[in-house]
């Protein structure tokens, strides 16, 4: 049977275990199905790992009623642990994610890598915190795949570091690109004006980013630095935006063709401490930082992680970036989203729930409807700007909320 082979790794777990899952791109399918063939094992473990959402959809706390996860996102699929109680959401910046996990104690570490060369694991296609998990495991298992790129690591692992290496010859996780709609080409568009020949670019994930990267095919000497790379990088390479520089991310989300592309690019695979360290990034000069958001409200506060009430994600590093951004020589941080959703406005008088980037970090807001720079804006000369980009059935509405808030302050 499938599983078979994972029986010495299953037999590793046991009732109070932390165990650590290489996640994101890197998340391994082979284990995924051993443990849902046996299910059983899960009772009692704590399964640790920064779970994407979009990118991981499997609920490792629904193997069995005494399974717990933790992470610092929460995609949608887990939320029935979620609000059971046995999905432990940490709200932490992605930059603080490597110091968090250096500071756990796991029982068990289980990554993802390509065969070792020279003495050493590539952590293939994600290096965020997969080292520094290691560093403090009782045990460390590999699954070896051959169908994982290596990719050149800051941080590569020690082969004589891993206790147990397994066979994990299998398919690997695949985002193939998501092309996005009309409206996404438009706020693309209008994004894209903000980058300039010899930019340093940052993009998050999500169908907006993808359609800006798709729009810079005509710039010229691109350098990249991130928190991941997605199958549009490859369409830059190929027409030559991007300079001679190496490429920094920490991951590759995407499909087969990223996936070869990674296998021979000048790209540098680095832990959260590299790809989102404040310090070091406002530090690049004319640094643009690029991301998308649920919803933006009239003083430029950003939600990137609720949606009706809800949480559906996390921080992440869009905050490590606008901040960083901002202090860049030439930076310039934008947030882009569509006007409306599902008849909803994106554009919001006041933000519920907690703020992913507070409204000091605001620069550039980007929908359909247009761009604005509210960096140095007042506040009444904000909400009008951000009124603007609003979809122009929801104006009227929001122009009165304003006016009734700005009464009372």
């Amino acid at each position: 049977m499938i599983y078979s082979k994972f029986n010495c790794l299953l037999d590793r777990l046991r009732p109070g275990a932390r165990v650590f899952l290489h996640a994101g791109p890197s998340e391994s399918l082979a284990v995924r199905d051993a443990l849902t063939a046996q299910p059983e094992r899960a009772a009692g473990v704590t399964f640790f790992g920064v779970f994407l959402t979009s990118v991981n959809d499997f609920d490792y706390a629904g193997l069995h009623p005494t399974a717990r996860m933790i992470s610092s996102f929460t995609p949608p699929q887990m939320r029935a642990s979620f609000e059971a109680g046995r999905f432990d959401f940490t709200p932490l910046h992605y930059s603080e994610l490597g110091a968090w996990v250096r500071s756990q104690r796991f029982d068990l570490v289980v990554l993802h890598c390509p065969p070792a060369r020279d003495g050493r694991f590539s952590l293939g296609l994600n290096a965020d915190v997969a080292f520094a998990a290691a560093q403090n495991a009782r045990e460390v298992a590999v699954i070896v795949n051959p169908n994982m790129p290596w990719t050149r690591c800051s941080g590569p692992l020690e082969a004589a570091r891993a206790d147990l290496r397994l066979d994990g010859d299998g398919p690997l996780l695949s985002m193939p690109a998501d092309r996005g709609d009309a409206a996404s080409e438009i706020i693309a568009g209008h994004v894209a004006a903000f980058v300039k020949d010899g930019d340093v670019v940052q993009t998050g994930i999500g169908r907006i980013p993808g359609a800006v990267l798709r729009k810079l095919t005509a710039r010229r000497n691109l350098k990249l630095h991130g928190g991941m790379l997605s199958d549009e990088v490859v369409d830059l390479a190929r027409a030559g935006a991007l300079a001679p520089a190496t490429i920094t991310t920490g991951q590759a989300i995407g499909s087969q063709v990223l996936h070869d592309f990674v296998r021979d690019a000048d790209a540098l695979f680095c832990p959260t401490d590299e790809t989102h360290d404040p310090r070091g990034l406002m530090a690049l000069d004319d640094f643009a930082a690029i991301n998308s958001a649920v919803e933006i409200d009239l003083f430029g506060q950003v939600n990137g992680e609720f949606v009706n009430g809800r949480q559906i994600s996390g921080v992440g590093g869009s905050s490590d970036f606008a901040r960083a951004a901002r202090w860049a020589k030439n930076g310039r941080s934008v947030v882009a989203l569509p006007a409306s959703a599902r008849g909803k406005s994106r554009i919001v008088a006041r933000i519920a729930g907690p703020v992913s980037q507070t409204r000091n970090d605001a620069d550039i807001v980007v929908t359909e409807h247009g761009a604005a720079q509210i960096r140095h804006a007042g506040l009444d000369a904000r909400a009008d700007m951000l009124i603007a980009l609003a979809a122009p059935e929801h104006r009227d509405d929001l122009a009165a909320a304003w006016r009734a808030m700005r009464a009372q302050m």
